[in-house]
């Protein structure tokens, strides 16, 4: 085999690169081919807020045969900022794997963004994780705990299993428990959908950071860019106002889990968790996608101090075992000035876009 050779891409190289993407997005079979577009990839890695992401090639003869993208934004840790590196989207071409390759451009990847950022992170899989806490020195913080909430419980059953009639009507007493669980707006409370991320929006989705130690900025330039301009399918933000003043605001993207359509919460802030749970139930009621309500269930998934209280209002915890694609929060500090602790899980505010999939 000739030698391979282990570089930051050039923006020359940027076809090349697609290509492979590409080839890697058929090899595993991947549902969603818009990753290797020249749009969808220049949104990810160059429109960022930052503007700067840190992209590392393997590279045989003329052609690239694995990457490694390690976009940057700026996080909030207390009331500090600094940079940190987002390790996503990387692979290795299907013929070159097995080889030691990829842990030869992780080291790589690794050692020179060092130079770079303050802190990195990733969600691996449970099968990549030994990779990075091995080779690359990365902490284990958590798994991101998941929630569902059933809308249509016999549908959702049925999207996967073989349902007897007789089993879909006993099926349907579930849904009215979760009606009966939902949370009911008052008078003066209601739903309004958002379309542009004004002053008092990021205001409030600022406020809501401040109250957990590590949090991405999420301001209107990242709110904006990450969900309004997102080719990753359509995003509806949607706000609880009482009194006319906003008390939660949610992010959410309809998309296909468990074999089945259903509401993604994709981000939150929230005053309370009353008013969270208020706003997450009362989501299919404004039929945001115009698609009749046939989605099937809401799905959370995250690093909140509240999130697990969305038990009571009819979300239903989701074993890790049974998790299609499980989310494992990893970190490393590449500063060692900074003396914080990254392991404590309460310390963080991850949400489903922090994720570079949906």
């Amino acid at each position: 085999m000739n030698e391979i050779k282990y570089s930051k891409l050039s923006s020359n190289e940027i076809p090349l690169l697609l290509n492979a993407i590409e080839n890697v997005l058929i090899e595993t079979e991947a549902h969603d081919l818009s990753g290797s577009k020249n749009s969808t990839w220049k949104w990810q890695y160059e429109d960022l807020p930052t503007s700067k992401s840190h992209i590392f090639i393997a590279k045989k003869d003329s052609e690239i045969i694995g990457y490694y993208h390690i976009p940057t934004y700026e996080i909030k840790i207390n009331n500090e900022s600094f940079k940190i590196g987002h390790i996503q989207s990387v692979a290795i071409l299907n013929a070159y794997r097995g080889k030691g390759i990829f842990k030869e451009l992780a080291d790589f990847a690794n050692k020179e963004v060092d130079n770079h950022l303050d802190i990195i992170y990733t969600f691996p899989n449970k099968k990549s994780i030994h990779t990075f806490t091995e080779y690359n020195q990365f902490k284990l913080i958590a798994p991101l705990p998941v929630y569902l909430l059933p809308l249509d419980i016999s549908q959702l059953l049925a999207s996967r299993y073989k349902i007897p009639k007789i089993l879909e009507s006993m099926l349907s007493i579930f849904n009215l428990a979760f009606q009966i669980l939902k949370k009911k707006l008052n008078q003066d409370e209601k739903l309004i959908e958002l379309f542009e991320i004004d002053q008092q929006v990021e205001d409030f989705f600022i406020e809501f950071g401040n109250k957990s130690t590590f949090r991405l900025l999420r301001n209107k330039q990242y709110l904006k860019w990450r969900y309004l301009d997102s080719p990753k399918g359509e995003h509806k933000i949607v706000c609880l106002k009482h009194k006319n003043l906003i008390k939660a605001i949610t992010v959410i993207k309809k998309e296909e889990i468990f074999s089945s359509t259903g509401l993604v919460i994709m981000d939150i802030a929230y005053e309370n968790k009353k008013y969270l749970q208020k706003l997450i139930t009362n989501l299919p009621n404004k039929d945001l996608f115009n698609t009749n309500n046939s989605e099937t269930f809401i799905f959370a998934s995250g690093l909140d101090k509240n999130i697990k209280s969305l038990k009571n209002c009819g979300f239903i915890p989701i074993p890790q075992k049974a998790v299609p694609r499980q989310l494992n929060l990893l970190a490393r500090w590449t500063n060692s000035s900074i003396n914080k602790t990254l392991t404590a899980r309460s310390s963080w505010l991850i949400t489903l876009g922090d994720w570079d999939v949906f």
